[in-house]
Parts: structure tokens; C-alpha cells; sequence
């Protein structure tokens, strides 16, 4: 009860700032859109960008914002026949203030969607994508901010494969699945208890990571899991919020690795799923 009291007092505490902050006009956070290619031909898919560059001392949120925040959400207006895959958000940072840990960026961060082109482009046309970006920016005080971006492209008969992307080393921040991971989830009370079988290509000997939960609401964010290691397997145990309403039938991770192994696989993390009854 005490903790649904101190989170309430603290949501209030954070709108009555917001409406303050937000009348000012001011934002900490410039967001910028870009892609692999500025011109499209039929059945292409483009990679679009949304880079955030955030001022010193503040900071946005995961997709998973934590005990606090709001996940950074971007929404898209594509043309006719378009379509949108899912945004890809960079493995994040974890923040602690007043008893609290929430997950985001500071700095800088870039979040990628994939757009899937149609095939019936009329050539020489231009074709316009608008994203509207939205996030909340913290420091002392939480500030909402929001900003729309557009790009267009010439449609083309034949597009030319981009061969250095500009975002290269930021995308590769995306968590990746890989081959030949095994993971099994047991349910234990006011808590679960993730096996982890790595494959045999990775470096086992120097293997070290750090988790953060993707589902929302369901796991108590400011414990430190609880890390075995028992031969080629890693037992994590992590506990719920006692205030969580039911458990999701999926449970999705992320874990960043150590450089060894994120150079084996050239990626710094891994994204890996789990049934709740497996």
C-alpha cells in the first residue's frame, strides 16, 4: 500500500510539473528523421530513423519506461498501400531517483522501423512518410514533448541497394534473436526463474550480462536479479510487483552482453521470449 501511494504522489507530483514545464515551450530533446535510401521502386523496404539527441542531464525512456516515465512512442502516416513494422528500439540504460528505476537514453538514441513498399509505385511520383515522435523528457522536472517529421521519395524503377548507411553502428544497438539460444521460464510464487542455455559459439568462459524485462508492470524493477551459473547454464531469478494484475503469456527479455560475445554475434544484445507455460 505504501508503494502505490508513493508512486500516485509521485505521478501527481510529475503532471502538475509537466503542464508548468510544458507551457514554456522549451524542449531538452531534438528529434531528426533520416532513412537508407531516398529513392523507392516497387516491393522495396525502407529503414527509416527517428535520431534523438537529448540535452546533458536529462533523459527519455525504453519502450519498457520501468517504474516511471513513458515509453517513447512514434506514430506513422504512410500513403496508400504502405506498411510499418514494428519500432526497434535500442537495448536502453537503467536510472534510479527517489527509490524508482526506470529504463531509457541519455544523449543520444535512435529508434528504427522498417517500411514496406508496395508494388504497384507510379514511377516519377513523390511519396511522402510523416512520424510523429512523442516522449518525456526527465531530469528534476518531466517534461512531454512531441514533434512531427516527414520525408519524401521518388519512386523509381529500380532503387540502388545503400551501401554505407550513416546508421550503421546505431543499429547495430538493436537487440537481436539468435540461433540456437534455449530458454525455459518456472513460476515461482512472487517470482520467476528464467534457465538460460547459450550456444555453443558463444565465449562461455567470459559470458556476462545484464536483463531487462520488455513486459510492463509485472516484474519489481529496482532489485537486482538474482544470477547462477550451473556449467553451460544461467538460472535468473526475478521477482514481481506485488501489484502486477495477471502474468502475460509471453515474457520477452533483453539481455546486453559482454564485448567478447557481442562481437561474436555483432550485436551487443540479444532479444529472447519465453511461454508463461512452457
Amino acid at each position: 500500500m505504501k508503494k502505490a501511494i508513493y508512486i500516485s504522489v509521485i505521478l501527481l507530483f510529475m503532471i502538475s510539473v509537466m503542464a508548468f514545464a510544458k507551457s514554456k515551450g522549451k524542449s531538452n530533446v531534438f528529434a531528426k528523421l533520416y532513412s537508407d535510401k531516398s529513392e523507392i521502386s516497387a516491393g522495396d523496404e525502407i529503414i527509416l530513423a527517428v535520431e534523438f539527441k537529448i540535452n546533458k542531464h536529462w533523459h527519455i525512456y525504453w519502450e519498457n519506461p520501468g517504474d516511471a516515465g513513458m515509453a517513447t512512442i512514434l506514430e506513422f502516416t504512410l500513403p496508400e498501400g504502405f506498411e510499418a513494422g514494428k519500432v526497434l528500439y535500442p537495448y536502453p540504460e537503467k536510472f534510479k531517483t527517489e527509490g524508482l528505476t526506470s529504463y531509457g537514453y541519455k544523449n543520444k538514441t535512435v529508434l528504427f522501423t522498417k517500411i514496406k513498399v508496395p508494388n504497384n509505385l507510379k514511377i516519377n511520383s513523390d511519396y511522402k512518410i510523416k512520424v510523429k515522435a512523442l516522449w518525456l523528457e526527465c531530469k528534476d522536472v518531466c517534461i512531454p514533448g512531441e514533434t512531427e517529421l516527414e520525408m519524401k521519395f521518388k519512386a523509381i524503377a529500380k532503387s540502388k541497394t545503400p551501401k554505407n548507411n550513416s546508421f550503421t553502428n546505431d543499429f547495430r544497438k538493436i537487440p537481436k534473436s539468435v540461433s540456437g539460444l534455449v530458454s525455459k521460464i518456472q513460476i515461482l510464487g512472487q517470482s520467476a526463474k528464467i534457465e538460460l542455455k547459450f550456444p555453443d559459439y558463444f565465449e562461455h568462459s567470459s559470458l556476462n550480462f545484464l536483463i531487462y524485462p520488455l513486459n510492463q508492470a509485472i516484474f519489481v524493477h529496482s532489485q537486482k536479479p538474482k544470477i547462477t551459473k550451473d556449467k553451460s547454464k544461467f538460472f535468473i531469478e526475478l521477482d514481481f510487483d506485488p501489484f502486477k494484475v495477471e502474468l502475460p503469456e509471453k515474457f520477452e527479455f533483453v539481455l546486453v552482453l559482454d564485448d567478447k560475445n557481442a562481437k561474436i554475434i555483432d550485436s551487443k544484445s540479444i532479444y529472447f521470449n519465453v511461454n508463461s507455460r512452457n
